[in-house]
């Protein structure tokens, strides 16, 4: 598989530290929303630069 280059439109934003919580035997783990919202952005633009090439 090639490498792909693209150019976020923007200010950069750091990757934060995700938030852990127990549940029962298990560990939850909770990306805060900034972090979602930023990574859905650049989802958002890969996929438009692939649909128009």
């Amino acid at each position: 598989m090639g490498k792909i280059q693209f150019e976020i439109p923007g200010d950069v934003q750091a990757q934060q530290r995700p938030k852990f919580s127990r549940m029962g035997k298990g560990v939850k783990t909770i990306d805060p929303k900034e972090s979602r919202d930023y990574k859905s952005f650049v989802r958002l633009v890969l996929l438009n630069m692939l649909q128009l090439n």
